[in-house]
C-alpha cells in the first residue's frame, strides 16, 4: 500500500497547475467554516475579562461569526472534500463545490454535530482516545461528499470500518507534514495558504485508496478500476 511520501506526492502532483484555484477555494472554505471548529465561548470570556466593553462587543461578533461558520460549514466541509476528490481525479472543479450540498444541509449539521459528539465522549476519558476517535471517523465527511443518499449513522459507520488497521497510516501521513507546519509558523502563519491545500489534497488521495481497497475487497467493482477513475460508492 502507498505510503505517506505516495500520498504526498499524488497531493503535490494534483495541484500543479491548480495552485492559485486550490488557495483561493480553501481559503474561502475556512471564511465559510469549512474546517475544525474551534469554541468561541473561551475567546469571549477570556477577551470579556480583560479588555472590557468595547471588546466585549467585538467578542459577541466573533462568537456569532462563529456559530454560524459552523453551522454553515458543515455542508461547506463536504463541498470542499469533493473539491478535493475532483482535483485528485483531474475533474473540472471550483469554489461551486462548496456549495453543492447545500440540499443536504440538514444532513450535513447533524453529521458535524454527531462526529463531534462522538469525539468529545470518547476524550471525556483520556486525550489519546479522543484522538483515536477522530481518525476513526474522518472519512465519513468524504464518503457523503461522494453519496449523498449515505444517513448520518450510515456515513460513520462506514469510516469507522474503512479505517479500522488504517487509522496510523492517516496519523503518519498526518505528521509528515511536521516539518512544513514548523515553516509555515515562521512565516507568520501566511504559509498555510499553500500548506492547507497540499495536506487536503494528500489527505483526498489517501481518501481514494482506502475507498479503491475497500471496494476491492468487498467485490463492489471490478479490480481493473482505478481509484482515480472509479466513481463507485462504498456502502
Amino acid at each position: 500500500m502507498p505510503l505517506a511520501r505516495d500520498f504526498r506526492k499524488m497531493g503535490r502532483d494534483a495541484l500543479s497547475g491548480n495552485w492559485l484555484l486550490a488557495v483561493l477555494v480553501t481559503l474561502l472554505a475556512v471564511l465559510l467554516g469549512g474546517a475544525v471548529y474551534s469554541g468561541s465561548f473561551s475567546i469571549f470570556c477570556n477577551i470579556q475579562e480583560y479588555y472590557g466593553n468595547l471588546h466585549i462587543v467585538v467578542a459577541s461578533m466573533i462568537t456569532i461569526y462563529q456559530i454560524v461558520a459552523f453551522i454553515i460549514g458543515s455542508s461547506v466541509e463536504i463541498g470542499i472534500c469533493s473539491f478535493y476528490i475532483k482535483l485528485q481525479r483531474r475533474e473540472d472543479c471550483g469554489c461551486n463545490d462548496l456549495f453543492a450540498y447545500f440540499n443536504i444541509f440538514g444532513k450535513a449539521l447533524l453529521l458535524r454535530l454527531y462526529i463531534g459528539l462522538l469525539i468529545f465522549a470518547w476524550s471525556l476519558l483520556l486525550i489519546v482516545p479522543g484522538i483515536i476517535a477522530a481518525y476513526r471517523y474522518s472519512m465519513a465527511t468524504y464518503l457523503l461528499s461522494q453519496n449523498r443518499e449515505l444517513g448520518v449513522c450510515q456515513a460513520v459507520a462506514l469510516s469507522k470500518k474503512m479505517m479500522d488497521g488504517h487509522k496510523g497510516r492517516l496519523f503518519c501521513l498526518d505528521i509528515s507534514f511536521i516539518g512544513w507546519y514548523l515553516l509555515a509558523c515562521l512565516t507568520f502563519g501566511l504559509g498555510m495558504l499553500f500548506l492547507t491545500p497540499y495536506v487536503l489534497s494528500a489527505r483526498a488521495a489517501f481518501f481514494l485508496d482506502l475507498q479503491y481497497h475497500y471496494n476491492l475487497e468487498n467485490g463492489i467493482y471490478n479490480q481493473g478500476t482505478t481509484a482515480e477513475t472509479s466513481g463507485a460508492f462504498c456502502g
